[in-house]
């Protein structure tokens, strides 16, 4: 011990940095070392700096022109070495139609890559599940709200929309100077306001389509959500320490991950009033739960589950909130935004659509639509399934 104490003794703090920088140095390089030639996803083509660090997927994603810039180097890279790339140390993207079958199986169990599924900052929502049983059990719970029932429950809320939304377009149209109406933000608050009336039978805002500031604003606060995603991808460990903390601190310093905090406390808010009014109805509970009647909310699905406590505390039902009305929201403003674009860009088919709809529906004045009706129109319904493949449901700027 006296040795090894004078040995101590002698070592100066230089030499104390330098072994520390050399152990740091040689835990890089055996890393990369490992990366590069002995991880199982060494045998897969990509760029050597793709595969030995995640950082340069953080620097297209977060950093390069505002960010959101990796997906053009991973398209990049399938161009260059084919199909299938490795895109960073632990991801493989495949870039093949008839692989899509292998994915998306329902044969077998398959965890979520987890890194993947927490990136929207919903761990605890069934997007942010990565556990297969558990993810099963929370899809499961809240399916019925989104069956070919209780759409047909929809119709007369969408219908409803729908007249604001045309009406919310005209009016823009002609209170605008150029007769120019930026279409996401409208189509944003069009789906928004469906999900809140039908699906959540709440809302962390006003109705949207009433007021165009709202829509500005909310447009602004999904874009948080978007942007801030490829960061807490990297940084898994930032929202659960920056949810602990006042949004007021990040209100001038970082306002986008303000508006995302914003957005999860206005949900546990609604997640608290929402179980405070179904504690408060347990007669009407009690007949629903023993009829075949539909939830009247995913809030209500998760209530009446017969789930443990955890499934149905306030911040995981706050987190399921978030993600139907995030998620829904957005996708469908962006097909709808890409669908009107493709549509009115080619005449053709919009004089086919409207030729179709016009045979199906006479008095268009008044029109009562009928969602079976619908689906027997043939040229819309053909568009319709061209629409959902649009490459544009989840990406970012």
């Amino acid at each position: 011990m006296a040795f090894i104490s004078r040995t101590y003794n002698r070592i100066s703090g230089r030499d104390a940095l330098l072994f520390i920088a050399l152990d740091v140095l040689a835990f890089f390089i055996v890393l990369v070392v490992y990366r590069l030639w002995f991880h199982p996803s060494a045998k897969f083509p990509g760029d050597k700096i793709a595969g030995m660090t995640k950082w340069y997927e953080f620097y297209y994603d977060v950093v390069k022109k505002g960010g959101g810039q990796y997906t053009y180097k991973v398209e990049e890279a399938h161009r260059k070495y084919g199909p299938v790339v490795r895109i960073n140390p632990d991801e493989i993207h495949v870039s093949d139609p008839e692989w899509y079958e292998v994915l998306y199986t329902s044969r077998g169990k398959r965890d979520k890559y987890e890194p993947a599924a927490k990136m929207a900052g919903t761990p605890l929502g069934t997007f942010g599940t990565a556990e297969h049983e558990l993810h099963r059990r929370r899809r499961h719970v809240i399916a019925p709200l989104f069956s070919k029932r209780s759409i047909n429950h929809m119709v007369p809320i969408i219908r409803d929309q729908t007249d604001k939304l045309c009406n919310s377009l005209e009016s823009l149209s002609l209170s605008s100077a150029s007769g120019i109406v930026e279409l996401r933000p409208r189509y944003l608050a069009f789906a928004t306001d469906i999900i809140c009336a039908a699906i959540l039978k709440a809302a962390p805002h006003p109705p949207l389509l009433s007021d165009k500031q709202s829509q500005d604003e909310w447009f602004a606060t999904i874009l948080a959500v978007e942007h801030l995603t490829p960061l807490v991808k990297q940084c898994s460990w930032l929202l659960p320490i920056a949810m602990k903390l006042p949004v007021g601190l990040f209100r001038r310093t970082l306002p986008t991950l303000a508006r995302v905090l914003a957005l999860h406390q206005q949900m546990e808010q609604i997640a608290q009033e929402q179980r405070a009014t179904f504690d408060g109805n347990q007669d009407g509970n009690q007949k629903h739960a023993t009829g075949n009647a539909l939830p009247s909310s995913i809030f209500e699905a998760i209530y009446r589950s017969n789930e443990d406590v955890f499934e149905k505390s306030n911040e995981r039902v706050a987190q399921e909130g978030l993600v139907v009305i995030g998620a829904g929201g957005e996708t469908v403003s962006r097909v709808l935004s890409c669908a009107t674009f493709h549509i009115l860009d080619n005449p053709g088919t919009l004089a086919r659509l409207t030729e179709e709809l016009d045979g199906a529906f006479e008095k268009r004045s008044n029109v009562q639509f009928d969602l079976k009706k619908l689906e027997e129109l043939v040229w819309l319904v053909s568009k319709h399934v061209l629409i959902r493949r649009l490459p544009a449901a989840y990406t970012f700027f």
